[in-house]
């Protein structure tokens, strides 16, 4: 049995659901094992089971699998028995996720990151333990692996390095707090970088606003050619105090000349309104 779990985390929620979702099918296989071992056919091992108080999964064990998705009961009942080891085998690779919110393809290793922070900072990652990674996404396809921990042959890629390469916590704390009409800047930018076309050259990212070691977009040529810059390792990020706004100035005055009052984002242009009163917030809701 692994010592921890990592899993997609596009929110929280569904990873608890997936994680839960493991006990009813382990108990539907232990089920039918039991069942041919004891010569059963389908119909004794159903009734069997409606009659049985021994398991609260009973009512399930033997039901078709398509009518158990949407069981809002049985989801009661899963979340109730994998919630102790809920927290034990996940809840530290779930940390990160739920303070940064969903990365898409990249938040099972980012998951992976936050078990080796908070499970290797407490020394409790240690040779022998495993964790298994299961990514999945919204079609038809899914990746299920075992990781192993052991011991290092070499000094470059053990957990302490690790640990202090990521130093997600000092991190955390040099986050910029931005207010949220940022996101309907940025996506109003984006949109006429699609009516523009090519070539193009990048407003954003804002000098001194990114990570040092960040990538980001440099330009692309009118044949559609992209070039990629880096912000160097050794960078220093600037906070704006006196000037909080992350959109650089020529999109604030673009926006302001357009009178955007609704751009891409639709609704989070209404929540940015803080001055509004809530009869207008209402209509603008509306709309």
């Amino acid at each position: 049995s692994p010592d921890y779990f990592v899993f997609h985390a596009p929110y929280n929620k569904l990873v608890q659901k997936s994680y839960a979702r493991l006990f009813l099918l382990d108990a539907r296989r232990q089920h039918e094992r039991l069942a041919v071992k004891n010569g059963e056919t389908a119909r004794e091992s159903e009734k069997k089971d409606a009659t049985s108080t021994e398991s609260p999964l009973a009512p399930w064990l033997t039901k078709p699998i398509e009518e158990t998705y949407t069981d809002r009961a049985l989801d009661g009942v899963l979340k109730k028995l994998s919630s102790t080891s809920y927290k034990q085998r996940l809840s530290d690779s779930s940390h990160l996720s739920k303070l940064v919110g969903n990365t898409y393809a990249a938040s099972v290793f980012m998951g992976l990151a936050s078990l080796i922070d908070k499970v290797g900072g407490r020394g409790e990652l240690t040779p022998g333990k495993t964790a298994v990674v299961f990514s999945y996404g919204s079609g038809a396809m899914a990746t299920m692996y075992r990781l192993h921990v052991r011991d290092t042959t070499q000094s470059r890629f053990t957990i302490d390095k690790m640990i202090s390469s990521l130093s997600l916590e000092t991190r955390l704390l040099r986050r910029e707090e931005v207010h949220p009409q940022e996101l309907d800047y940025a996506l109003e930018t984006r949109a006429r970088m699609h009516r523009a076309g090519a070539p193009y050259s990048p407003v954003y990212p804002t000098v001194g606003r990114m990570f040092p070691g960040t990538y980001y977009l440099n330009g692309i040529d009118s044949k559609w050619r992209r070039t990629y810059s880096r912000i160097p390792l050794n960078d220093k990020m600037i906070h704006r105090n006196d000037s909080p706004n992350l959109a650089p100035p020529i999109v604030l005055r673009l926006a302001k000349q357009e009178e955007v009052s609704i751009p891409v984002t639709g609704k989070l242009s209404v929540l940015a309104e803080t001055n509004n009163n809530t009869d207008s917030l209402g209509k603008e809701s509306v709309v």
